[in-house]
């Protein structure tokens, strides 16, 4: 395959996964704004990058610790590097339109360091709710 295949490759693939990334948020959200009270509600995020090395995940470690609390580790299986990063122990006040762009913006973000923003979850303590974007079927 050659340079510019596996370019437009890359590029179609992390747009699709921003999608239903993008996707995850708006069902999530919709199933939030049903509950009562959720207005004044705080809300934790955590959520996982993947990329194929350290040197490209680091970077984004980097960045993401200016602004969430970041833990990078080698999964031996499958020589992926991990981000996890979250909220904890600070919560966020969130409005609407809030979580697309903020699923948005940490798509742009991990592409934007050759990496993958793979799965998240949103959870309001105060509320007993957990909802992850894994338990959403994207339509993409």
């Amino acid at each position: 395959m050659e340079y510019e295949d596996a370019q437009r490759t890359w590029q179609e693939y992390h747009q699709r996964k921003k999608v239903e990334r993008v996707e995850e948020a708006t069902v999530i959200w919709e199933r939030v704004r049903q509950i009562d009270g959720v207005e004044s509600v705080d809300f934790t995020l955590d959520f996982l990058m993947f990329g194929a090395s350290k040197e490209t995940v680091d970077p984004l470690a980097m960045q993401l610790s200016e602004s969430y609390a970041v833990d990078v580790s080698q999964d031996s299986a499958s020589a992926y590097w991990f981000v996890r990063a979250t909220t904890k122990p600070y919560a966020i006040k969130l409005i609407d339109g809030q979580l697309i762009a903020w699923a948005e913006f940490i798509a742009d973000v991990a592409q934007s360091h050759g990496c993958v923003f793979s799965t998240w979850k949103l959870e309001a303590p105060a509320l007993s709710l957990s909802l992850s974007n894994e338990d959403i079927e994207s339509s993409s």
